[in-house]
């Protein structure tokens, strides 16, 4: 069984290693524990889930920030225009 560090099977799966860090912690990934404590993934693990799309997790809250610095910005619609980019 080949296994991956934590660094290579995030660049596999193109995450971040805390990404799969959260995954442990919500029980969707399951990393072999070495006697050092260090994780490793199993390769056939990581290609399944590259074949299924990858892991359905909630989603995470995302928050947008818009500011204006005058009134007359934004009586102009600056702060709106702003939060529309933001949205796309």
């Amino acid at each position: 069984m080949e296994l991956l560090s934590i660094s290579q099977a995030a660049k596999k799966l193109g995450v971040h290693p805390n990404r799969l860090r959260a995954w442990e912690k919500q029980g969707l990934l399951i990393p072999v524990r070495l006697p050092s404590g260090q994780r490793r993934y199993p390769i056939d693990e990581i290609n399944r889930i590259l074949g299924t799309g990858g892991i359905k997790a909630e989603p995470e809250a995302v928050v947008l920030y818009a500011r204006v610095s005058t009134k007359k910005q934004a009586d102009a619609g600056n702060l709106e225009r702003q939060m529309e980019r933001l949205r796309q």
